[in-house]
């Protein structure tokens, strides 16, 4: 962080323990927060920039938060930011799986060359297309991978604004509601046809069974008649 950054606009929820969000305000509502605390419960206060992120493998225990990085982005350094093209953000972005991310070795050669001066931790990934579109976006720099920290709201978001696909985050709940009592009416069915066919195999069986007990009775009328 560049040393302009007004540390006396950074708020946190708690004075003790472990801070799990940081906020940045204006001066001006830093002033009237500080002049007005004790007599105002205040609940919400500024816009998150940095949220709690304990990593063993980077000595700082936050990163960017991307709700507050156009806000802070100006007080960022050039050592957290990485020039990226399109095509490695295509790729960054439709990625859905955050414990699997886009390993360095496979995006362009001259991303690689960038990362080799970012050390692990959270970046500014920023993109300056041809068209005039400009984009920041909070990035996470593993030992051999980097990551798009960003929500899937902001995912589809940018995937839109910069014509990517966006059909695996498409989904329709009243489509997939349907299926599933399709699903349910058939299994009533299919339940309902095979508890039919077995009590017809067991009256089968049955009649087959008195049938073969008449068949096998062999005694004489007459000696019953005697007896």
């Amino acid at each position: 962080m560049k040393p302009e950054l007004p540390l006396d606009c950074l708020l946190t929820r708690c004075h003790v323990g472990k801070r799990k969000n940081i906020y940045f305000v204006s001066p001006a509502i830093r002033d009237i927060i500080d002049k007005n605390q004790d007599k105002v419960k205040l609940i919400n206060a500024g816009v998150k920039v940095f949220a709690r992120c304990d990593n063993k493998n980077v000595n700082c225990c936050f990163r960017l938060a991307q709700e507050g990085l156009n806000s802070i982005s100006q007080y960022i350094g050039d050592c957290r930011r990485v020039s990226i093209c399109k095509s490695d953000l295509l790729t960054l972005l439709t990625v859905d799986d955050p414990k699997h991310p886009p390993e360095t070795t496979t995006l362009d050669p001259a991303t690689q060359k960038r990362l080799e001066a970012v050390s692990h931790g959270s970046c500014v990934l920023e993109y300056r297309g041809e068209d005039n579109l400009n984009l920041d976006l909070v990035g996470w720099r593993g030992s051999c991978s980097l990551r798009a920290y960003v929500s899937q709201p902001d995912c589809v978001h940018f995937l839109r604004l910069l014509g990517g696909d966006t059909s695996m985050f498409d989904k329709n709940k009243f489509k997939k509601e349907d299926e599933i009592k399709e699903e349910s009416s058939e299994l009533i069915i299919t339940d309902k046809d095979e508890i039919l066919e077995d009590m017809e195999t067991k009256q089968e069986e049955s009649k087959d069974e008195v049938a073969t007990s008449g068949a096998g009775d062999t005694t004489d009328p007459k000696l019953e008649e005697d007896i």
